[in-house]
């Protein structure tokens, strides 16, 4: 079984892959729109990775977690590939389902 540092270790390094993902899409963008939006989406993703860092493992038992209702929209979307010429709905689409890819991978860290 991992430790809770390992598992938050694991979280940044996603947190910053993610991150160069987006970062990656933002340089690759054609239209500035969808270069913007990338660039938000790379911003969130190293606030993320941010948070994790400044978590204290000494003190874990004081964290509270909540939940959020999900709607599962992206469940019901297919994987699709980025292209440099994406549209807003394709951005969106790409993004829900990495997205989801990452609260899965995050869910089964938690239950370990």
């Amino acid at each position: 079984m991992k430790s809770f540092e390992d598992i938050i270790k694991f979280a940044v390094k996603r947190e910053d892959a993610a991150f160069r993902l987006y970062k990656t899409a933002a340089q690759r963008a054609q239209s500035i729109a969808a270069r913007k939006m990338f660039e938000e989406m790379a911003a969130e993703e190293a606030g993320h990775k941010l948070s994790f860092e400044k978590l204290d493992l000494e003190h874990t038992e004081n964290y509270k977690f909540t939940s959020h209702s999900d709607m599962k929209l992206a469940e019901y979307m297919a994987e699709i590939p980025f292209k440099e010429e994406m549209s807003y709905a394709e951005i969106l689409h790409y993004a829900m389902k990495t997205e989801e890819n990452a609260y899965k991978l995050y869910t089964e860290a938690a239950k370990m």
